[in-house]
């Protein structure tokens, strides 16, 4: 079990990082040339990307059983972390943009 949740926290933090970066320069430098929806579609399938490799990597490095049950945990898992980081970061941009 421990490794599964090391795999889970390996997953969620890289793809979270990636992603934090991604959507950083998707918000402040592209979406302001070619518009929201553009920038979107031109950084989703490159989270997609990552996300599909990184969860090869975590699952092969911490050795995650190859059946579908505890690699769809994982995902999940990681999924659900990736989500409620989400929900939490728009709560501390008002105060971001308040001190620029």
């Amino acid at each position: 079990m421990n490794a599964a949740l090391k795999a889970v926290v390996a997953y969620f933090s890289s793809v979270f990082v990636i992603a934090f970066v991604l959507g950083s320069f998707r918000v402040l430098v592209m979406a302001p040339r070619f518009g929201e929806v553009v920038s979107v579609s031109l950084e989703a399938p490159i989270i997609l990307t990552v996300s599909w490799v990184a969860s090869r990597w975590t699952a092969r490095r911490f050795g995650v059983a190859r059946d579908v049950l505890p690699r769809l945990l994982m995902g999940a898992a990681a999924f659900a972390l990736l989500m409620f980081a989400e929900l939490g970061l728009p709560a501390i941009g008002p105060h971001w943009e308040a001190r620029c």
